[in-house]
């Protein structure tokens, strides 16, 4: 008798928070559990803005809303100001630090911002919505069929590709980013000896600068040929033959200019 195959979810485990400032505790939330992380603010001697309780505690199974509550340390506000509101009666004075928790509640958020600016301009982290403003800082544009690993992967490199533009290395570089082709660069071997101004070749005569050049012939003073990894199929951007084509010579462009 055939018995019916049954399937266990492993539930997700809450990670240890404690003593993490929430922005890397949001962090290790998302990363080791798929969670988020929502937090009240209390009163603790602490370091500030860093987590002093959790909910599930740590190694606990979260529920399916994958929700971890957390306490994070702040120090009263009313303790800023002049010492008339501090003094003031009890009842009052209690209003008064709870009314000033929501201002602490709202400029939390900035100070977290702030505190882990740097990550805004690390492609390989930051969130995706700013890609196109990084790959803007390098003069990069970006394809819409790329895929979020891939634009990441580009920005990261393009400054590689920049140094090496002209080179040997930097054509390979961009055959591999932008048309996912592993390529054999062959510099000034037989059958094609290389280009040298007024010594082999007459600018004008036998040899001109042409950015439509074909991929498998000469290429200024550089030839190549070119092995494909995979085979393309018929979806994508890369499926194409006349977009490979105008994107190999934007390639060729790229590593001349």
């Amino acid at each position: 008798m055939a018995m019916a195959e049954q399937t266990f979810d492993t539930p997700a485990i809450a990670p240890e928070l404690l003593g993490l400032p929430l922005g890397q505790a949001r962090r290790a939330a998302r990363r080791h559990a798929q969670a988020s992380v929502e937090f009240k603010l209390v009163d603790s001697e602490e370091r500030m803005f860093s987590v002093v309780r959790q909910y599930p505690e740590a190694g606990d199974a979260l529920a399916e809303s994958r929700v971890i509550k957390v306490e994070i340390a702040t120090r009263p506000w009313i303790n800023y100001l002049p010492g008339i509101y501090q003094d003031a009666d009890e009842e009052n004075a209690d209003f008064l630090q709870r009314f000033l928790l929501i201002s602490a509640h709202l400029t939390c958020g900035v100070e977290e911002s702030l505190e882990f600016v740097h990550e805004l301009f690390d492609p390989r982290i930051t969130n995706a919505r700013w890609l196109p403003w990084l790959a803007s800082w390098l003069a990069m544009p970006l394809l819409e069929g790329w895929s979020e690993e891939k634009r990441r992967e580009i920005i990261q490199r393009t400054p590689e590709l920049y140094r090496k533009r002209g080179t040997a290395e930097g054509l390979k570089l961009a055959l591999w980013l932008f048309a996912d082709v592993k390529a054999e660069v062959h510099e000034g071997e037989w059958p094609y000896p290389g280009l040298v101004i007024g010594r082999s070749s007459t600018i004008g005569k036998d040899a001109r600068r042409d950015a439509s050049a074909s991929m498998r012939g000469s290429a200024g003073s550089r030839t190549f040929r070119r092995r494909r990894t995979r085979r393309f199929n018929g979806s994508g951007w890369a499926a194409s033959r006349g977009r490979r084509r105008r994107l190999g010579d934007y390639c060729l462009r790229l590593c001349r200019s």
